[in-house]
């Protein structure tokens, strides 16, 4: 069976967070408006300097807030639901803004 080109990419994602950690991850996706990495359970480890730009806060600030603190209270539910499911699937998240 060929593997997906999704299931490729996190592969890739995957190897590269366990080799060079969530910084080398930012880095891969700088062709983003923004990138964050956060924990399976939305602590923020890691973001590239669009993302921080984009939200108003250092990098330094960023790290060790959670993803809830960074999104609209109206948005927290289907947020938290998102989590549960990851965190059930072991899967990755993709958030779009």
């Amino acid at each position: 069976m060929v593997a997906s080109k999704t299931n490729l990419f996190q592969t890739f994602l995957s190897d590269l967070f366990v080799q060079r950690g969530a910084d080398a991850v930012v880095n891969q996706l700088s062709f983003l408006t923004g990138a964050i990495v956060i924990t399976h359970n939305g602590v923020v480890i890691a973001a590239d300097r669009k993302f921080t730009k984009l939200v108003g806060y250092s990098k330094k600030s960023l790290v060790g807030m959670t993803a809830f603190q960074l999104i609209s209270a109206d948005e927290i539910a289907d947020m938290e639901t998102r989590f549960a499911r990851v965190s059930l699937q072991g899967d990755w998240l993709e958030v779009n803004s």
